[in-house]
């Protein structure tokens, strides 16, 4: 059995779960931020086995709309990918962060 890179882990299809291109983000961020521990691997044990508290601005409303809008419009397999970002304007905190592909690169929504 061969281990995966730090930080480059499968998800299986059944353990999917909301806003996962913002979650991804938010991975990447603690993974390669020295503030959250002095190895990648002691960053990822934070992350994954506690010690973290995380708070983020994503508001699930915002991205159930966004993930709708864009797969209510590209739904032929022939459109092209799209994305959806929205922000507060009020304070530049990211509400949404969309896409219109699979995270999992299963299949379409």
């Amino acid at each position: 059995m061969r281990a995966l890179p730090s930080g480059a882990t499968r998800q299986p299809t059944d353990a999917r779960y909301p806003a996962p291109f913002f979650v991804e983000k938010v991975k990447k961020f603690v993974f390669n931020s020295p503030r959250f521990g002095a190895t990648v691997a002691d960053r990822e044990r934070k992350l994954f086995q506690g010690g973290l508290t995380i708070e983020t601005t994503l508001d699930p409303k915002w991205q159930q709309e966004a993930e709708r809008a864009l797969h209510g419009i590209l739904v032929d397999p022939s459109d092209p990918p799209g994305a959806l970002v929205a922000t507060d304007p009020r304070n530049g905190h990211v509400r949404a962060y969309a896409s219109s592909q699979d995270f999992w690169g299963t299949s379409p929504y």
